[in-house]
């Protein structure tokens, strides 16, 4: 299940809820105030970030650090990035333990993933021809609106989050 930290008063928590934080710094006070709510405070929390010794670190059970190195700026897609690869990972390792999932299928979602650099690397290449005449015509319009469906939410969020905070 997935709760907005802003929102995570209202969730409700059942026995042997384990409760994943996730947060590029560590240090974002929705999931650090969510976390001292009295509904959270007996759930163990795995925290995936890029930031070991942040807030939430040391609020955690455990930690997965991303490794996605140093944020230059507050877009840090690069840590986005390793946080979905870091999520996929943890999902696989729980499918697997739990049985749910076979090694055949495991081994075609890591030659997948194998890929990821090599479809970043094309996307950039990509990017770099399309952009630009992109961002001309775009230049004037008043507004952006992202939009997403299932799975593509969240993308959608995660766009209109960095293109504010590019823009303060």
């Amino acid at each position: 299940e997935t709760v907005i930290a802003s929102e995570a008063a209202d969730a409700v928590l059942g026995p042997r809820t384990l409760v994943i934080a996730m947060s590029q710094s560590g240090e974002t006070a929705d999931i650090l105030h969510a976390l001292d709510g009295e509904n959270f405070a007996r759930c163990p929390v795995l925290a995936i970030t890029n930031n070991p010794h942040s807030s939430l670190a040391r609020r955690a059970n455990a930690i997965l650090e991303c490794n996605a190195g140093h944020e230059i700026g507050v877009a840090a897609t690069k840590t986005f990035v390793a946080q979905v690869l870091t999520g996929v990972a943890v999902a696989i390792s729980a499918l697997r333990e739990s049985g749910r999932i076979d090694d055949a299928s495991i081994a075609s979602i890591l030659s997948d993933l194998n890929r990821t650099p090599d479809l970043l690397a094309q996307s950039l290449t990509v990017a770099q021809d399309v952009v630009p005449s992109l961002a001309a015509q775009l230049t004037d319009c008043p507004g952006v609106i992202f939009l997403g469906r299932g799975a593509g939410v969240t993308y959608a969020a995660e766009g209109a989050l960095k293109l504010k905070e590019l823009t303060y």
